[in-house]
């Protein structure tokens, strides 16, 4: 009859040490499962990090560029108005000169692709006298709009 408690007492002991190592061991495969999802998550918000940190950078440097173009202006602009304030600049003309030939046909309006083009005929030097003249009168209405300012800034500065 021993035998049989003995042997019942060995068959429960290895039912309980089976039962607990069955457990252990789904709890291992929960805690690598977490594990997994950790690295992961981990991965994930360091890509995440790195790309705002990419973007703050981008945006810095925008943020340089536009501060470095606004200064520029502002400098410009503000030459502009101290040259306008001593009277002394000019009128600023940009000229820029085809150097193509003229490759539109003339009777039919559309470009000529086989290498005859018509030499160019238009008068530049007449058309820079008359720009030169053009010149001379805008100096002369720019210098009496800036009297003209001037009196109104200051009525006062008519009167001896």
């Amino acid at each position: 009859m021993i035998r049989i408690y003995v042997a019942a007492a060995v068959l429960a002991v290895a039912l309980l040490g089976w039962w607990r190592y069955d457990s252990v061991v789904s709890e291992r495969n929960i805690l690598k499962s977490y594990l997994a999802a950790s690295q992961a998550d981990l991965e994930n918000r360091d890509n995440i990090i790195k790309k705002e940190r990419a973007d703050a950078i981008s945006a810095n440097s925008r943020a340089e560029l536009y501060a470095t173009e606004k200064r520029s202006i502002e400098n410009e602009a503000k030459s502009m108005r101290d040259c306008i304030a001593d009277e002394s600049c000019g009128v600023r003309i940009k000229w820029k000169v085809n150097a193509c030939p003229n490759m539109l046909d003339s009777t039919t309006g559309e470009l000529r692709t086989d290498g005859t083009a018509e030499p160019d005929t238009r008068d530049f030097e007449a058309w820079a006298v008359d720009l030169e003249e053009s010149v001379k009168q805008n100096l002369l209405q720019i210098k009496k709009l800036q009297a003209d300012v001037k009196i109104r800034a200051d009525p006062n500065s008519c009167q001896p």
